[in-house]
C-alpha cells in the first residue's frame, strides 16, 4: 500500500509525463503537418482541438476583480504521445 507522500509524488510524475509528452507531441505534429500537403494526414497532424473555457470567467466585486480561464490545445500527434507516455511510465 502506498503512503500519502508516495501517492503525491506518483500523481505529480504522471502529470509531468502527460504535460511533457503533450508538448513534444504537439510540436512534432505541427512540424510534420507543415511538411505534408493539404489532406487527411495534414489535418490529423496539424489541426489543433481546444478543450476548456475560451472566454475567461470574470467576477467583478467593485473593489476587486477576479478572472480565471483554462484552455488546452492538442493535435492528433499530441494525443498519441500522451498515450505513449502513460504506457511507457506504467512499464517503467
Amino acid at each position: 500500500m502506498l503512503l500519502k507522500e508516495e501517492k503525491k509524488g506518483r500523481i505529480g510524475m504522471i502529470l509531468a509525463v502527460l504535460l511533457l509528452s503533450a508538448l513534444l507531441g504537439n510540436l512534432l505534429g505541427l512540424l510534420l503537418g507543415s511538411l505534408f500537403p493539404e489532406g487527411t494526414i495534414h489535418d490529423i497532424l496539424a489541426t489543433q482541438y481546444e478543450y476548456g473555457v475560451r472566454d475567461t470567467f470574470t467576477l467583478n466585486l467593485w473593489i476587486i476583480s477576479l478572472s480565471a480561464g483554462f484552455l488546452v490545445r492538442l493535435n492528433g500527434c499530441g494525443l498519441l504521445f500522451m498515450f505513449l507516455g502513460i504506457i511507457l511510465y506504467k512499464k517503467a
